[in-house]
């Protein structure tokens, strides 16, 4: 029998890791991005940082561990590349200190790219182009496959990168809006600083990979802007000027509809999960341990998409008339599947097409907001199913990016596939 050697595909990088360097290259322009994270496991965090602090020179990086760290800043600012913050407190003092040293007229000069970790930090206060990125299962899933091939960029890569004007037509940065809802927000002044740098980081990247010869001004194509815009609307990418994450509002979400099928009044062989209502449990005042509602079990399994609650849930929703509504509302990572066909699609790719979220991710998303009293439990009738409530300031969030159009939908703008 003959055997044919057949080389395995290496794994993609992670979504984190593009945006890394994108944040990189935007740095040596001029440009500088912080990229703060969230949820991360500590060992997935700190190989991803000592991949990053290999793609320059090492005196080139400054680590933030304490308060003299950050005023080292100014007297380094022209030499410095990285800066990696270790602790949650040193966040704004730093940002703020690269922002404002070294400011000489007009003209740019390289920056460094700020990367910060810590479930606390206080965003806020930020001035920066800082950009939120969570880790949920898929990420963290990613990054380790990632990490185990052993393929990665070539180590200095950022040395061959020169700093050099990078042209952005005004029509990429624009206020664009959702082409279905006229009503969608407008991307913030903060959003559109950090799409400005990570299109400039993808140009300055390409011209890397590309031996780009052109020693004038470079400018970003569609291809660029198509290329930013499909990992700005990663189910990993948040915003720091919403006051709640999109990730909690779609536990709240799919943790209702999971609850009007566990509670509802469904209660034959080809409901799972159904139970009877406790609800006099539940609402015994003097109960030491009243029930609860749905339990961090449930949440969690919720969220691992390739779990076996998940797909016998797909299945029930299948098999019942307002399914596909109900599935709609479950928090999709990617668009809603066409409602003629959806029940033809096989349960795994419907469960892929929804957004995941990781164990630790419930503790520091909907049991933080649970504790705080901001996720609330009510009844909409006296008899209707049990439903999780968030203030309508934090409901109406979400993350802008999401609205940005196809550079071929974009008002006023030349076609430009360079």
């Amino acid at each position: 029998m003959t055997r044919v050697n057949v080389t395995p595909q290496p794994p993609p990088r992670p979504a984190s890791v593009v945006i890394g360097e994108m944040a990189i290259a935007a740095g040596i322009a001029g440009h500088s991005l912080t990229l703060c994270y969230r949820d991360y496991p500590a060992p997935l965090l700190c190989e991803q940082w000592k991949y990053f602090a290999q793609s320059v020179d090492a005196d080139a990086v400054l680590h933030i561990h304490g308060q003299a760290d950050v005023r080292k800043i100014a007297d380094r600012i022209n030499g410095l590349r990285l800066v990696f913050v270790h602790s949650p407190s040193h966040h704004g003092p730093t940002v703020w200190s690269v922002q404002m040293a070294g400011i000489d007229g007009e003209e740019l000069h390289p920056r460094p790219t700020i990367f910060s970790c810590g479930d606390t930090v206080a965003t806020d206060e930020d001035p920066g182009a800082t950009l939120l990125l969570r880790c949920d299962m898929e990420e963290q899933q990613a990054t380790g496959r990632w990490l185990i091939s052993g393929n990665r960029f070539v180590p200095g890569w950022a040395n061959a990168a020169h700093s050099m004007q990078v042209g952005v037509d005004s029509a990429y940065l624009g206020e664009p809006v959702s082409q279905n809802d006229p009503n969608e927000r407008l991307v913030k002044f903060r959003e559109r600083m950090v799409l400005r740098g990570l299109l400039i980081g993808a140009r300055l990247l390409r011209g890397v990979s590309e031996e780009d010869a052109n020693e004038g001004p470079l400018e970003v194509s569609d291809a660029d802007y198509d290329f930013v815009r499909a990992y700005l609307r990663s189910s990993i990418i948040g915003t720091v000027d919403d006051p709640c994450d999109s990730l909690a509002i779609d536990m709240v979400s799919r943790a209702n509809v999971y609850l009007g099928v566990k509670y509802g009044n469904d209660s034959s062989e080809r409901n799972p999960f159904y139970e009877p209502e406790q609800s006099h449990l539940r609402q015994t005042a003097d109960a030491r341990t009243p029930l609860p509602l749905i339990t961090r079990r449930e949440i969690a399994d919720l969220g691992n998409t390739r779990s076996g609650v998940v797909r016998r849930f797909i299945e029930y929703l299948k098999r019942v008339d307002d399914g596909y509504d109900r599935y709609a509302r479950l928090g999709l990572s990617a668009d809603t599947p066409d409602p003629s066909i959806w029940r033809q699609l096989p349960v795994a790719s419907l469960a892929s097409l929804l957004r995941s979220w990781s164990v630790k991710q419930v503790r520091t998303h909907f049991d933080r907001l649970q504790q705080s009293g901001l996720i609330e439990a009510e009844r909409l009738q006296a008899n209707g199913p049990w439903l999780y409530a968030l203030p309508e300031e934090l409901a109406a969030t979400g993350n802008g990016f999401r609205q940005l159009p196809r550079a071929n939908d974009l008002p006023n703008h030349n076609e430009n596939y360079g």
